[in-house]
Parts: structure tokens; sequence; C-alpha cells
């Protein structure tokens, strides 16, 4: 049928802007490679990397 899609090519950038955006926020470049980033990764992360954020990450939110 030769159809293209047209209206996905905005939703793709937005997991590596909110991935920028969580590096950022946690002054650390880079941290986040992989998606999607639940509150366990981002712990996972923040106490690999030694990260002075880790100690007041208590537990994670729940979406609902």
């Amino acid at each position: 049928m030769g159809l293209k899609g047209a209206g996905e090519g905005g939703v793709t950038a937005v997991g590596a802007a909110i991935a920028r955006a969580i590096d950022q926020a946690i002054g650390m470049p880079g941290a986040i490679t992989q998606l999607p980033v639940s509150p366990q990764r981002l712990k996972k992360i923040l106490l690999s990397k030694g990260s002075a954020v880790a100690s007041r990450v208590v537990s994670p939110v729940v979406a609902i």
C-alpha cells in the first residue's frame, strides 16, 4: 500500500529527553542507558555510582 507513519516521528525522542532530564537532575551525565527508567532501576544506578542523591531515595513511587 505504500503507507508510512507520519505521527511516530515526535514520539521517538521522548524517552531520550526524559533520560537526559534525569541525568541532569541527578548530576550524572550518561547514567541512564536503558529505557524504561523504573524507580528500581534508577535507585540501582544511584547506588552503584555512589551518588549523594541515593541516600535520600527511600522507596519507589507507585503510580496508580
